[in-house]
């Protein structure tokens, strides 16, 4: 997908973290999508202006922050629906990609989920959809990445598919939450993925995350980044030079470092750094 004018832009790319997970991002003006399918899922969120398109025969409109959910082998099409076009970030699931998370929701043998609306209004998970989508455009952390989709794809099914989805029962698990804090405090400077968290406790990725919330109020990513943030702030404290910290505690850089410490104290490492000098 190209856009057909030099002065519209797009960009396509695909997530190694999420198994080869396609994506789009585009500003068009004049594109015009002639009638076509796709094998998987298209699921995308308008960022600015109108898109309207044909799905299943009948016209849609998407204007600033709806989702657009086609299903797949869905013939459809899209063009501008306003003077100045619109900006919008796709991600392409296959479809063993949404029938993974169906599983780990409680059903035994999953057939692909279906969404009846090709529009849908739903501004948390919009906000899902384009963080990830964001997170995704560069190096991420495989927990982070793959708690976000986990979730956002929970509610997608939950909220608007086409069949409900029980919860699945389960007793109180905060044995379970207690020991991946521990695993997640131990493994501050390592790489963690959803899935190695979720197997120390013999969990599906998604029964764990949930489960994690519901307890701390956190994701387990959320979580382990306050643990990273913490522990270099504490060695700043000790007087451990800030790019070092930031190295010791897990994150990929200074940079890094100063991005989600202020996000988490509001304030930056070298201010709280300066608060300590001279004593």
């Amino acid at each position: 997908m190209l856009a057909a004018d030099p002065s519209e832009q797009a960009r396509f790319w695909t997530s190694p973290d999420l198994d080869g997970l396609e994506l789009l991002w585009g500003d068009f003006r004049r594109q015009c999508y002639r009638p076509h399918v796709h094998e998987g899922y298209v699921l995308g969120v308008v960022t600015r202006g109108v898109e309207t398109f044909r799905c299943r025969g009948e016209a849609q409109v998407a204007g600033l922050g709806d989702i657009i959910v086609i299903n797949p082998d869905t013939l459809h099409d899209g063009e501008a629906g306003a003077e100045g076009g619109w900006q919008y970030r796709v991600i392409y699931p296959r479809e063993a990609l949404l029938v993974e998370v169906a599983r780990q929701l409680g059903e035994r043998h999953p057939s692909p989920p279906r969404f009846g609306k090709a529009v849908i209004k739903d501004p948390p998970l919009a906000r899902m959809l384009v963080r990830l989508h964001r997170l995704l455009e560069g190096p991420a952390s495989a927990l982070e990445s793959r708690s976000l989709w986990v979730e956002a794809v929970e509610r997608l099914i939950r909220l608007h598919g086409d069949r409900p989805l029980r919860a699945p029962r389960r007793p109180r698990e905060r044995a379970a939450v207690a020991r991946v804090k521990d695993y997640l405090a131990g493994n501050l400077a390592g790489s963690v993925s959803l899935f190695d968290v979720a197997s120390v406790v013999g969990l599906s990725p998604c029964h764990l995350q949930r489960v994690f919330k519901e307890e701390t109020g956190l994701s387990p990513h959320a979580f382990l980044t306050y643990r990273r943030a913490r522990r270099a702030k504490d060695l700043i404290q000790a007087g451990t030079p800030i790019a070092e910290a930031a190295v010791a505690a897990g994150f990929a850089d200074q940079a890094h470092l100063t991005r989600r410490f202020k996000a988490v104290f509001g304030f930056t490492p070298g201010q709280y750094r300066c608060a300590f000098a001279g004593r």
